[in-house]
């Protein structure tokens, strides 16, 4: 849910209208909604537009209105400003008073509103804003499973984020969006803080070079796919049928190379929201998606973790698939001990045995997890008798299948870091 769209107030019954949906279909859902952030734009031009005549040198801040003046002060002389998604270039010159000079690099018309990046400015300029803390506080109330947060240049703008939420309520889990040149170089620093990453190809194909974007969007699935955080892949994916009802070729091939890189999720922007064909378009991407994961090698990435998680994950994706066994079931509060599973992309069904439905929808932005919300209480044994009667009841399992059930830490008696193997209806 984009909030560059919408006003605070009507974020809930956008929220409701999703899980709605989610319960009609039995299905978990994750609800996803993406802060505006700061908006760098061209203020009001005579007329609605101005002509840029290459070599000119007019002010930013007077001839060119710009919609945050306080970036200013970040610009250096030799850097890039670019505007209209870098269909136009200036070369700043240095300061002017309240003002920055620039001279242009490659001109052309321009309209007021058009978008402002600067590609080489490490901005001051914070990525929680006035609107975004209020649009926050309505995605808490309203109990949203993540919240993406745009503009991130650093750690501290997740920081900062996650501490005004907890100032209104349970904080929901954030995903930064990698959108520029400063969070590309912190990327590290931002992936321990985040608990996904998005890589945002529009505006990051705006500020860094386009021939780096593939190259970075594979970096990025395999650190995120290393450190066991989801990991959305989004922009411009099927960006052709906002007007057709068939994809390019290339499209089709994005979306499969995005699966074989690793992504957990890949995401539709226009072509759902103003698109002519949004339907058409999710079933085409579904398509996409399982003809490439028919198609994809297994992968054996080796991940050295630390946790008790991680071991007992390596452990129970080695015996489920020496064993032919139908499923792993994971037992996880937090969704954790799944993702350390999933991580390993195991050739088997992964089942998570969750406590709430917010686990559920959460992990339904995870590669592979099949959740299943149920209440826990009792001992292990009387837990896990629970578990198998909703399995054979979904139709996820049948008697007689073999399972490897771990257990990371919970609440439940006798179920903290364990491993068995179990044959269903025995």
């Amino acid at each position: 849910i984009n909030m560059s769209h919408m006003h605070a107030e009507e974020l809930d019954g956008w929220v409701r209208a999703a899980r709605a949906a989610a319960a009609a279909e039995g299905a978990p859902v994750a609800v996803v909604v993406d802060l505006s952030g700061p908006k760098l734009r061209v203020g009001s031009l005579p007329d609605g537009r101005m002509a840029l005549a290459e070599k000119a040198v007019l002010i930013l801040g007077r001839d060119l209105p710009v919609s945050h003046p306080e970036i200013l002060a970040d610009i250096r002389p030799g850097q890039r400003i670019l505007l209209d998604d870098g269909n136009l270039e200036l070369e700043g010159l240095g300061a002017v008073g309240d003002g920055f000079q620039v001279r242009v690099k490659v001109g052309g018309l321009l309209l007021q509103g058009k978008g402002i990046n600067l590609p080489d400015t490490d901005l001051r300029l914070p990525a929680v804003t006035e609107k975004d803390l209020v649009d926050l506080a309505a995605a808490v109330k309203a109990q949203v499973d993540y919240v993406s947060i745009s503009f991130v240049q650093r750690a501290d703008d997740l920081q900062t984020a996650r501490r005004a939420a907890l100032a209104t309520g349970p904080c929901p889990r954030l995903i930064a969006k990698i959108e520029k040149p400063a969070a590309v170089e912190r990327f590290e620093e931002i992936l321990a803080i985040a608990d996904g990453i998005m890589v945002a190809r529009g505006d990051l194909g705006v500020e860094v070079p386009p021939a780096r974007v593939p190259v970075l969007q594979k970096q990025f699935i395999s650190r995120a796919n290393a450190e066991g955080k989801t990991i959305i892949t989004a922009t411009q994916m099927l960006e052709s049928m906002i007007h057709n009802p068939r994809p390019t070729r290339a499209e089709a091939s994005d979306v499969a190379n995005a699966v074989w890189d690793g992504t957990d999720t890949v995401m539709l922007s226009g072509e759902t929201a103003i698109g002519k064909y949004p339907v058409e378009t999710v079933r085409m991407m579904r398509e996409i998606i399982t003809e490439a994961e028919k198609a994809a090698s297994p992968r054996r990435e080796v991940y050295h973790g630390k946790t008790r998680a991680h071991a007992l994950a390596a452990a129970a994706v080695e015996a489920a698939e020496e064993l032919h066994a139908a499923a792993i079931v994971a037992i996880t509060v937090s969704g954790y001990t799944a993702q350390m599973v999933a991580q390993r992309r195991p050739r088997v069904p992964l089942i998570a045995a969750v406590p709430d439905e917010h686990t559920r929808s959460c992990l339904s932005l995870v590669w592979g997890v099949t959740p299943v919300a149920l209440p826990w209480q009792g001992n292990s044994a009387e837990f896990l008798g629970v578990l198998e009667t909703v399995l054979l009841k979904s139709g996820s399992l049948k008697a007689g299948d073999t399972v490897v059930i771990i257990s990371g830490s919970t609440k439940l008696r006798g179920t903290d870091y364990f491993m068995k193997i179990h044959d269903i209806g025995k």
